[in-house]
């Protein structure tokens, strides 16, 4: 189920607070990735960076 097809705002609001929880999630396994050399640093520092404005994003949708 995707945010527009949540009925209430209650709902959508959840779903919103899920997703930036899951943003955190991401940002912390890329530190993990770059630190255990998985991730090249440049390419981990690009992906923190839209991690970080999709956090944003989502923090203003709740807004």
């Amino acid at each position: 189920m995707t945010f527009l097809e949540r009925k209430t705002a209650k709902d959508r609001a959840r779903f919103l607070i899920y997703a930036k929880g899951s943003c955190g999630e991401l940002l912390t396994h890329i530190y993990i990735g770059i630190e255990a050399g998985y991730i090249e640093k440049d390419v981990g520092q690009e992906w923190i960076q839209e991690t970080k404005e999709l956090s944003k994003m989502i923090y203003g949708l709740t807004k």
